[in-house]
């Protein structure tokens, strides 16, 4: 049996074969593949009760579980509030804010080094070409 371009299945013609012959192979092929496929009746005999969801009956009835509390939404909420050892009552990412200022200006670097990532965003590393770039191409006879 070829397979054409496409990818389907193309009987064979022999100009030796007669139409009888053709007729029966090509009635044996359907056989075959009729046979390799499931019927509905197989199916409900492997799983027992028919599994297909009846009109109307949603596939998910509770719907999709809530979402779970993770590290970063947690944080959030814990920035927001009041810090309990701050006499002025300040947030959490004030008195963060606050702190991490007055290490920079002590001089430490990577303090000063996240200010500016947050403030003005991370440079981006890009060359640029001081020169014209003259290409000649020559070529031989």
């Amino acid at each position: 049996m070829k397979v054409n371009k496409f990818g389907d299945k193309c009987i064979r013609t022999n100009w030796l074969m007669g139409e009888k012959e053709m007729k029966q192979n090509v009635a044996s092929k359907k056989s075959k593949n009729t046979m390799s496929k499931k019927t509905p009746d197989k199916q409900v005999k492997n799983r027992g009760v028919s599994t297909r969801w009846k009109p109307g009956q949603s596939g998910n009835p509770k719907g999709r579980p809530p979402k779970r509390e993770c590290i970063t939404s947690l944080l959030k909420e814990a920035m927001n509030s009041p810090c309990p050892q701050d006499k002025q009552k300040r947030t959490w990412a004030e008195v963060i804010n606050e702190r991490l200022l007055a290490m920079a200006v002590e001089g430490d670097l990577s303090a000063m080094k996240l200010i500016f990532e947050y403030v003005a965003g991370k440079p981006k590393q890009s060359e640029e070409m001081q020169s014209e770039v003259q290409i000649k191409v020559v070529y031989d006879d």
